[in-house]
């Protein structure tokens, strides 16, 4: 065992404490910086320039050293000027985080005193915190206990070299020489591990003050979110915008990440081969569908701030097809950056948000969408939801199309001039693109697929599906022959063979059923997904991303047709559906690892004042199960000991109770033959220090405690031998026994 002179060598000298202060806020630093990694901000080249010199500084500790101070101060001046000009031409939000990151690059790089530790600490808290609320990613809780980590390491290494050197002990600069071989070496001789336990006993009691901080601190609404926080957000996809090209949802299938996941229970609510209906396009232009203006502007597009919408929107009584909602709760959690929106199946009861929204509502098309595009996840509940695939439009039931005259739609004002009659909704639903080539071709396929006969709508789509199926097949890449009478692409793909994806088979049906006389119109969205097998919930990738149509019944009826051919589903013509046996489950090593983002989102995300009084409710539920189970426990083991006490006594009762009282009495003479105790004992199966050199340790503050300056020469020779049996090397001990021997009977 070595003596207390041997450990004092294990220890960190004060040159080696700053050297492992330098590595821990290069360490702290570098969290930081990978906090903002998956940050949705425009940040520039500064957390890529931030981290190789980061890198550089930690590997050359001398190289800040040999900086001029008029460097260090043009550095201040260059950070001042980079925030103003954020300021001036950016976003709050964005100014801020630069600024936060070139402080702590400036701070990092800097030898620093114990007042910019403290500031390093806190600039990389800010933040960590600011992009773990950003971005609502399951890695921030990785990354803010990894910081924890990192910061009660270093505030623990600031407060030793504070106590070092508050003795008078200086080093100077001559730590920034940092020969890491070495210096890892020594981290691993001076390991202790009572030191890690008590740092990782420290590290849990903060983690779980945390935790009943965060399940006990009350939740509140607010109305008003801080400005600042508001990042705007450009970025979407745009095939889920109000203007949409041919291929732009083709080239959303690209992208394999998640975006949206569905917390329904149970499972067999979603349908075999669910359709998120996102974007309802009227309007059909050259290639391009879009909403129309009269909607957009004058119809159906309705802002109102709210966190529910109740059926008394008329949401349900005029738009549902009756006996086709459910009472199931739908939960949507939308990723940030996809669409603003809302992946919804069709018409329900109840939507509520998780915070207040301004909710745009189409209702002429059975749409919502957020006013702005959010950045962050957006979550709401569903409740009712109608997954029919049927939509009830009373308003253009009885609207007759041939001869113009609507029924006094709301809002919709007077007939138009003929010359733009095509571009107001609704007249929007029977428009095809003009030119004479272009209206030969498309006569001739419809004659080709009515064959002279009346359909109803249903009837002509499905021969219409057909039709599209027998000359085109599906393929992500479409090349068309060119083209010099500027015909409309899609005319051109339908006058040939070519493979088409979704969306023009989706814009070839809808201008075949118009020049038909069957309203239609586009739909974007996804279509299908797969059941994660780990957390029970729905996942939808943007390869999911889909076009298909909607056509207007005689009924005045929304049905929807898919015309795509086997495209990731394979749902011919959506109106008779070799539906699945069931859901396709996912089971893979990444469904595993979206279970755990989607436990977060659970669990901490989501937790509300409801998930409160559910954790209430739980913790009483276990205080009273667990009192009454010990409670139980107890009178079975007074009942079982009065029992036995009351039942007969034989000779083999006594005899075991002989022995037992016997065993006890040789086990605590055995240890007092060997002069132990129960202090001995306990630190015998602590494994930390021999028993005789605690024995001896104990009568050595007997002793001194007695007689502070001995003067027989007996007791000076005990001091010795307990002495050396308490520090010094076993071959040297004396006779270990006889010392004992010896200061038990010097007790006064």
């Amino acid at each position: 065992m070595p003596s207390s002179q041997d450990r004092s060598s294990r220890q960190l000298n004060l040159e080696e404490l700053h050297q492992f202060k330098w590595v821990l806020g290069g360490v702290m630093a570098l969290l930081s910086l990978w906090t903002v990694a998956r940050l949705d901000v425009d940040l520039g080249v500064i957390p890529l320039v931030s981290l190789v010199i980061v890198i550089t500084a930690m590997v050359n500790s001398a190289l800040p050293g040999k900086l001029s101070p008029l460097a260090w101060k043009g550095g201040v001046f260059l950070i001042v000027a980079v925030f103003l000009f954020d300021l001036v031409t950016g976003e709050i939000i964005r100014a801020l985080v630069r600024l936060d990151l070139l402080l702590i690059l400036y701070r990092t790089i800097q030898y620093r005193r114990k007042r910019e530790d403290l500031q390093l600490i806190v600039l990389c808290l800010f933040v960590t915190v600011v992009a773990g609320v950003l971005t609502v990613s399951l890695f921030f809780a990785i990354q803010i206990l990894l910081y924890t980590v990192c910061a009660m390491c270093f505030l623990f290494v600031i407060n030793l070299i504070e106590t070092v050197e508050s003795g008078g002990k200086k080093v100077g600069r001559r730590w920034t020489r940092i020969p890491f071989r070495r210096f890892l070496r020594r981290l691993i001789e001076v390991f202790d591990l009572r030191l890690a336990g008590f740092a990782a006993m420290l590290f849990l009691i903060v983690v779980i003050i945390s935790t009943v901080l965060f399940l006990s601190i009350p939740r509140f609404q607010i109305q008003n979110p801080i400005a600042f926080l508001n990042i705007r957000q450009d970025r979407t996809l745009t095939g889920f915008s109000e203007n949409i090209n041919l291929g732009e949802v083709t080239e959303i299938t690209r992208d394999d990440r998640i975006a949206m996941r569905v917390d329904v229970s149970p499972a067999d609510a979603i349908p075999m081969i669910p359709y998120w209906r996102m974007v309802v396009l009227d309007e059909y232009t050259h290639g391009s569908f879009r909403i129309s203006n009269t909607i957009n502007t004058e119809v159906g597009m309705k802002s109102y701030p709210t966190r529910e919408i109740h059926e008394d929107w008329n949401l349900r009584e005029r738009f549902r097809i009756e006996g086709t909602g459910d009472t199931v709760r739908w939960v949507f959690y939308l990723e940030g950056g996809i669409s603003r929106f809302l992946p919804l199946i069709g018409n329900f009861d109840r939507l509520v948000f998780k915070e207040p929204q301004e909710l745009v509502v189409n209702e002429h098309f059975r749409i919502l969408s957020t006013a702005k595009q959010n950045p962050l996840l957006t979550s709401f509940q569903v409740e009712g939801m109608d997954t029919s695939g049927r939509m009830s439009d009373p308003e253009l039931a009885d609207y007759d199309f041939e001869s113009k005259r609507p029924p006094p739609l709301r809002n919709l004002g007077p007939p138009p001039p003929v010359g733009r009659r095509s571009m107001r909704y609704p007249y929007t639903l029977l428009t095809t693109p003009g030119g004479e080539k272009n209206d030969v071709i498309l006569t001739g396929a419809v004659r080709e697929i009515v064959r002279g006969d009346s359909l109803t709508a249903v009837e002509f789509s499905r021969r219409a599906v057909a039709w599209l199926g027998a000359h085109h097949h599906y393929s992500l890449t479409v090349r068309l022959p060119p083209d010099i009478h500027d015909r409309d692409p899609v005319i051109r793909w339908l006058e040939t063979d070519s493979p088409g994806h979704c969306e023009f088979f989706a814009a070839g049906f809808i201008l075949l059923s118009r020049k038909a006389g069957f309203p239609a119109r586009a739909v974007t969205g996804f279509k299908g997904g797969s059941w994660n097998a780990y957390e029970a919930y729905y996942m939808v990738r943007n390869s999911d991303a889909h076009a298909w149509c909607e056509v207007l019944g005689e009924d005045g009826v929304w049905f929807r047709v898919d015309p795509t051919p086997g495209a990731s589903g394979g749902m011919l013509g959506g109106l008779a559906a070799a539906a699945p046996v069931r859901l396709p489950v996912d089971t893979s090593l990444n469904a595993y690892v979206d279970s755990l983002r989607m436990l977060w989102y659970r669990q901490i995300v989501s937790f509300d004042e409801n998930s409160q009084d559910a954790v209430v409710k739980g913790v009483q539920n276990f205080g009273r199960d667990t009192m009454v189970g010990a409670w139980g426990m107890t009178e079975s083991v007074v009942r079982t000991t009065l029992n036995w006490i009351r039942s007969p006594w034989n000779w083999r009762r006594y005899l075991s109770i002989a022995l037992a009282v016997g065993l006890v009495f040789l086990f605590v003479l055995g240890f007092r033959r060997l002069d132990l105790g129960w202090t001995d004992f306990r630190q015998i199966l602590r494994r930390r220090i021999e028993p005789s050199r605690l024995r001896a340790g104990q009568h050595l503050k007997r002793l001194n405690r007695e007689s502070e300056s001995p003067t027989d020469g007996k007791h000076i020779q005990l001091i010795g031998d307990l002495q050396r049996i308490r520090y010094g090397l076993r071959a040297s001990w004396p006779n270990t026994r006889e010392v004992f021997h010896r200061a038990r009977r010097s007790r006064s």
